[in-house]
Formats: C-alpha cells, sequence, structure tokens
C-alpha cells in the first residue's frame, strides 16, 4: 500500500495514516466492504510501530469509516445502499459529445456503482495533505479577517504575490502581484477570455482534438470552433496562418503543455512559430497552462506567455487542480496589462471575488515553501505510473489498439484498430459497469466521425488493481462489438 508519511511534519503518524484511508474511502478509491491490510502488514510495509496503526484504525472505526469484523479483520464500513445506476444517453452523447464529458468525467468518478477510467484527477496518496491540514489550522479563529469580510476582486494581494513567484518557474520574470487575476479554477478564466474577447459566431482555433469542456463553452457562448490539425510538434501553423488570412477567427486557444487529451507538449519552434502568426494577424492566444509545472519529459518549453515578450497578446490560464486536488477550484491568468482592468470589474459581476478562505488556504500552503518538493516528487510518480499504465494497456488491449506515450498531462490516448466505433464499445462496457471517455467528446461536431477512433483514459486513477480490471472489460466490450 502506497502510503506518503512525513516523518519530519508536526503532525502525528497516526493522523497522517488516518487522513490517507479517509480520503481514499470518501473517494471511493476504497469501495465499502474492501479489506485493509492488518495491522502488523501495514506496519510492516510503512515501516511504523503496530501501535500506530492500531490507533489508526482506531479512530477511523469512531468516525464510522471502517468496522471490525470479529477476528476477520477490518473493513471498508458499507454505504447507506447503491447509488441510482448510471446510464448514459449515448445517442444523446452523439448530438452533444461535449455536454456529456462534462458530465461522464466530473460527476461519474464520484459514483461507486461504475467504474471510471478516465478521471483525470491527481492521484490521491500523492497529495499533501499533512501540508494543508497545516495551512487550515490556521483559518478558524475570530481574529482572522478572511471569515468576515467580502475580499478583493482581484483576489488576496498575499496569494497573488505567491503565484507570481509560480508564473516565474515557467519562465515568465517580469509579472508582479498587480499583473494576476485570481479566478475560479482554469473554467472560468476561459469563459471571461472567451466572453470578452469574442461576439456570438465568431471563430475560434482550436487543436483538433481539444479539451472537451472548452468545446461546450464554445457552444454555450455561440462561437464557433476553428479546428486545426494537431502534429506531434503541436499545432499546425501553416493551417492556423490560412484560417487567419481569411479572417475566419477572432482568437486561437491551445494547451500547449500536457495537450488534452492526446498529451502532446508542443516544442519552443513551434510555440514561437504560433506567436509570430498571432502577431502578424493582431490575434490573441488563450493558452491553458494547467500543467505547465507537471511536465514528465524533462524540463518543459518556456510557456506562451514567457515567449511573448511584450505581453500584448497572451492570455495565460492555470490553477492547482491538477497539483492540489479538484476541489480547489481556484486558478489564476494573466492577461495584457490593458486589459486587466476590464476582467477584473467582469469577474466581480460573476462572483464578487473567487472564495476567500480557499485562497487563505493555498497562501498559507504556499507559505510554507514546500510546493516545489511536492511538484518533485508527484513528476516522478507520474512518470513511473504513466509508463505501468502504458504497459498495462498494450498487455490487455493488444493489437486492439495503440497508445500515445504523453509529455505531459494525465491523459492516455488510445487508438482503436479494426473500425471499433468507441461509443459502441463504451456503450457495452457500461453494461458490465465500466466507463471510458469516447473521443468524440474531444472533437467538434462535424468532425466526431473522426473521434470515433479514439478513447480517453487517465494514468492516475483509479489504482493499478482497478485499471487493470476495467481494461480487462473494455477488451471484452471490444470483442463483443467486433463480432456482432
Amino acid at each position: 500500500m502506497n502510503i506518503f508519511l512525513d516523518r519530519t511534519s508536526p503532525v502525528a503518524l497516526r493522523d497522517q495514516i488516518v487522513a490517507y484511508f479517509e480520503t481514499q474511502i470518501s473517494l471511493g478509491v476504497f469501495p465499502g466492504g474492501m479489506r485493509l491490510p492488518s495491522v502488523r502488514t501495514l506496519a510492516s510495509q510503512i515501516r511504523v510501530n503496530p501501535s500506530t496503526v492500531r490507533e489508526a484504525y482506531a479512530e477511523l472505526a469512531c468516525r464510522d469509516m471502517v468496522e471490525g469484523q470479529g477476528g476477520r479483520g477490518t473493513f471498508v464500513r458499507m454505504g447507506h445502499g447503491p447509488a441510482a445506476p448510471l446510464t448514459i444517453d449515448l445517442d444523446v452523447a452523439r448530438e452533444d459529445p461535449h455536454r456529456s464529458i462534462v458530465y461522464t468525467t466530473m460527476v461519474a468518478p464520484g459514483r461507486t456503482d461504475i467504474l471510471s477510467l478516465d478521471q483525470q484527477v491527481p492521484a490521491p496518496h500523492l497529495l499533501p495533505f499533512v501540508d494543508l491540514d497545516l495551512a487550515t489550522r490556521h483559518i478558524w479563529n475570530p481574529n482572522n479577517q478572511a471569515l468576515h469580510h467580502f475580499g478583493d476582486p482581484q483576489g488576496l494581494f498575499d496569494l497573488r504575490e505567491r503565484l507570481a513567484h509560480l508564473v516565474a518557474w515557467r519562465g515568465v520574470t517580469r509579472v508582479r502581484a498587480d499583473d494576476l487575476l485570481v479566478t475560479s479554477g482554469v473554467v472560468q478564466g476561459l469563459f471571461l477570455c472567451l466572453s470578452l474577447l469574442c461576439r456570438k459566431g465568431d471563430g475560434v482555433i482550436v487543436e483538433s482534438p481539444t479539451w472537451g469542456v472548452a468545446l461546450s463553452m464554445l457552444d454555450h457562448l455561440g462561437l464557433v470552433a476553428r479546428p486545426v490539425p494537431l502534429t506531434p510538434e503541436g499545432m499546425d501553423i501553416d493551417e492556423v496562418d490560412r484560417i487567419l488570412e481569411r479572417r475566419r477567427a477572432r482568437a486561437i486557444f491551445t494547451v500547449p503543455c500536457g495537450h488534452n487529451p492526446t498529451g502532446v507538449s508542443s516544442s519552443v519552434e513551434q510555440r514561437t512559430a504560433l506567436l509570430d502568426v498571432a502577431r502578424r494577424h493582431g490575434v490573441p492566444i488563450i493558452e491553458d497552462d494547467i500543467y505547465g509545472l507537471l511536465g514528465l519529459s524533462g524540463e518543459e518549453a518556456p510557456s506562451l506567455l514567457a515567449l511573448d515578450d511584450e505581453r500584448a497578446i497572451v492570455f495565460s490560464l492555470t490553477g492547482v487542480s491538477k497539483s492540489l486536488g479538484p476541489a480547489f477550484r481556484l486558478g489564476w491568468m494573466v492577461p495584457p496589462p490593458r486589459f486587466l482592468d476590464r476582467f477584473i470589474a467582469t469577474k466581480q459581476n460573476l462572483d464578487l471575488h473567487t472564495n476567500h478562505i480557499v485562497q487563505y488556504i493555498l497562501e498559507r500552503y504556499l507559505s510554507l515553501d514546500r510546493f516545489d518538493a511536492h511538484l518533485r516528487r508527484t513528476r516522478g510518480a507520474y512518470k513511473e505510473m504513466r509508463d505501468a499504465r502504458i504497459g498495462a494497456v498494450r498487455d490487455v488491449l493488444g493489437d486492439r489498439a495503440e497508445v500515445h506515450e504523453p509529455a505531459g498531462g494525465f491523459a492516455l490516448w488510445v487508438r482503436l484498430n479494426g473500425g471499433m466505433p468507441a461509443r459502441e464499445i463504451v456503450s457495452r462496457s457500461l453494461r458490465d459497469g465500466v466507463y471510458a471517455t469516447p473521443g468524440a467528446c474531444f472533437f467538434p461536431v462535424d468532425k466526431e466521425e473522426e473521434g470515433d477512433r479514439f478513447l480517453r483514459l487517465s494514468f492516475t486513477l483509479p489504482e493499478e488493481g482497478q485499471f487493470l480490471s476495467g481494461l480487462r472489460v473494455l477488451a471484452k466490450a471490444m470483442r463483443s462489438a467486433a463480432a456482432a
């Protein structure tokens, strides 16, 4: 069992063990009825005194998370009845695949009646729960002004100062706290950009495939996706130039690092060429840099923001959902300076300001100066997990599929062989309680048939044993679809 214990932390080892199991059980990673390791086995695995494990199990029992069953051992408590069966209408998904991905990748993974192979969230055992617990302890006191007042719509100043240091890690040294806007995640930053830079009916250049949530947002705002093929180096620059020559797009949206869903990270030469084309046509670039600090193939190329020397056309978006967990609906954006006041005013009209308490927790966590060490540890662990999951896909699915090795992100982009449509495979695997995301969710509707040759999986969650079980169900669904 992979439990990280910080033996230098003031938080007792017993409490760290409790936090680990509580998280795994709450997320459904450890389902009801699962037997936990014996006290002696776990103590040996994580190198602690058996009494420490015994005390942790006792605390979990007091919290109604586990129960002892005589001489049989300790088991995760069963829930209060199963959730309603998950049904995904693939005919509806065929009409609106992007709405389908929003539901299935964000809601379905939290259900206990289905195993999702595409969760796109950090591995729970790698999250810094001990340090986050320390950061949270400073909040709940009557003298904390964060509890008693509305906040700055631009974001807490102390947090923005710390975020400016993180921006510098991506090669941007000229950004200060006053240049940042704290957002409720990358999604809100993208909404602000598209709402303020485009008008209904405008075209927006996107990679093909691209992030399904972005496509859903374009549809919602009445904007038109202008798909551009994605090469191993990144977006096809010649096609971008052709579209802009015909004045068919008002903005460019790109995920240059750890592209979702393919995992491609574009080269610095490609990023520079994209900037040159955008400058020549006077078109802004919206950069999603959510995986910028989590590259898996050595040092990541500078962000587009870092390469935009004049800070004139790049609107850079990022956040902590992939490093600290999706419940942190907190991100930040760096627009060109002349746009900042307009963005702050628009955000204030949306939600006044990003959740003040979450901002305070993140500021306190970053003040511990352990985020860099956390990132180094997770990058190494994710690389190992990626390689292991790729090996599993190749072993289980064999010549029915090919998998691309991602340079970043959490996704495995699986190409199907033999002409089997992805949506048919997923429809069959759902009958056995296993879900993967059909590739159509990542293509504009008029190119969805191209997407039916792909599936997106995740290498961070579920854990290895569940991942293998889910792959076997997918293989069974492929055989069934091929025989039909």
